[in-house]
């Protein structure tokens, strides 16, 4: 599905993030990249990236972006008091219940980006190539580990007028990214077990049969 979008308009805190979340996870894969910038589309992207032609690598990276989004999401609902907020955002649910029903969502809109998709188009859920249930773990826990330098990462894009290049990002970030651990990932397969991340990777199927 093709994004609407004002190129003339400055990147949101949320596209920012969603850039340098695909930029994090290229430096840490060993993947390198021209820039980070809005493409054609109006997504903010990494722009001209290298890749070592390993499928799961190429997943990771495109469902960084996607999972900086989720995760922006989760961040600004977890200091919120459900008894404060009522019925009228949380109703009965735990913040664990309100994670889950995030990460449902989230699944949902990734599985209909790949059936929305036009035929010559290769968004981030498309871009995995059917990888989704085997990388969306990994991929939500790196930039879960790593978000304050996604955070710090958008500020620094935001402040270079929206277009970043790679030295000077990489400069910055490439001996500070974490490694994930698998403690790390307990929380990530634990909420996103509830998902039906395969109903991605068949919508994804389908529309490579395009």
């Amino acid at each position: 599905m093709t994004k609407e979008h004002n190129l003339s308009d400055r990147l949101s805190t949320v596209e920012a993030q969603h850039g340098v979340a695909h930029a994090l996870a290229s430096i840490y894969l060993g993947n390198s990249f021209e820039s980070i910038e809005r493409d054609s589309g109006g997504w903010c992207e990494v722009r001209s990236s290298s890749t070592n032609g390993d499928p799961e690598t190429t997943a990771r990276i495109a469902l960084a972006g996607p999972c900086a989004d989720l995760a922006k999401e989760l961040r600004d609902g977890e200091d919120v008091d459900p008894d404060q907020r009522g019925r009228e955002i949380y109703g009965d649910e735990t913040y664990e219940d309100y994670q889950v029903t995030m990460m449902l969502r989230a699944v949902d809109n990734w599985m209909y980006d790949a059936l929305d998709a036009e035929e010559d188009e290769a968004n981030d859920v498309v871009r995995t190539d059917g990888w989704v249930e085997r990388v969306a773990p990994w991929t939500y826990a790196f930039v879960a580990v790593n978000y304050d330098l996604v955070v710090e990462g958008s500020r620094m894009l935001m402040e270079a007028d929206d277009v970043l290049a790679y030295e000077p990002f990489v400069d910055r970030f490439k001996d500070r990214i974490v490694t994930v651990t698998p403690a790390d990932l307990v929380d990530p397969a634990r909420l996103l077990k509830w998902a039906p991340l395969d109903s991605v990777d068949k919508a994804i199927a389908e529309h490579n049969e395009y």
